[in-house]
Protein backbone atom coordinates (compact mmCIF):
# COMPACT_ATOMS: atom_id res chain seq x y z
CA UNK A 1 0.00 0.00 0.00
CA UNK A 2 3.01 2.30 0.13
CA UNK A 3 4.33 1.65 -3.40
CA UNK A 4 4.02 4.62 -5.71
CA UNK A 5 1.22 4.33 -8.26
CA UNK A 6 3.64 5.20 -11.09
CA UNK A 7 4.42 1.47 -11.33
CA UNK A 8 0.80 0.67 -12.21
CA UNK A 9 0.56 3.63 -14.56
CA UNK A 10 3.67 2.46 -16.42
CA UNK A 11 2.22 -1.06 -16.69
CA UNK A 12 -0.96 0.38 -18.21
CA UNK A 13 0.97 2.25 -20.89
CA UNK A 14 3.11 -0.81 -21.64
CA UNK A 15 -0.02 -2.92 -22.28
CA UNK A 16 -2.17 -0.22 -23.92
CA UNK A 17 -2.46 0.06 -27.66
CA UNK A 18 0.00 2.19 -29.58
CA UNK A 19 -2.80 4.73 -30.06
CA UNK A 20 -2.25 5.86 -26.47
CA UNK A 21 0.88 7.95 -26.03
CA UNK A 22 2.82 7.49 -22.80
CA UNK A 23 1.94 10.17 -20.29
CA UNK A 24 -1.23 11.37 -21.98
CA UNK A 25 -3.78 9.45 -19.91
CA UNK A 26 -5.68 10.86 -16.96
CA UNK A 27 -6.01 8.43 -14.07
CA UNK A 28 -8.84 9.09 -11.61
CA UNK A 29 -9.70 7.67 -8.22
CA UNK A 30 -12.87 8.85 -6.50
CA UNK A 31 -12.78 12.04 -8.58
CA UNK A 32 -9.14 12.77 -7.70
CA UNK A 33 -6.52 12.96 -10.44
CA UNK A 34 -3.93 10.30 -9.61
CA UNK A 35 -0.28 11.22 -10.05
CA UNK A 36 2.65 8.82 -10.12
CA UNK A 37 4.11 9.89 -6.79
CA UNK A 38 0.87 9.08 -4.94
CA UNK A 39 0.36 5.84 -3.01
CA UNK A 40 -2.74 3.75 -2.32
CA UNK A 41 -2.34 4.51 1.39
CA UNK A 42 -2.18 8.25 0.70
CA UNK A 43 -5.42 7.99 -1.26
CA UNK A 44 -6.97 5.82 1.49
CA UNK A 45 -7.65 3.03 -1.01
CA UNK A 46 -8.83 -0.39 0.11
CA UNK A 47 -8.80 -3.77 -1.65
CA UNK A 48 -11.18 -3.75 -4.58
CA UNK A 49 -11.02 0.01 -5.26
CA UNK A 50 -10.63 0.99 -8.91
CA UNK A 51 -8.64 3.65 -10.72
CA UNK A 52 -10.36 4.74 -13.94
CA UNK A 53 -8.96 6.18 -17.15
CA UNK A 54 -11.72 8.12 -18.92
CA UNK A 55 -11.45 8.50 -22.67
Amino acid sequence: MTDKLQVIMDMYYAKASEAITYGTGTFLYDGIRVKGHMTPMGLEMVDGDTITIPR
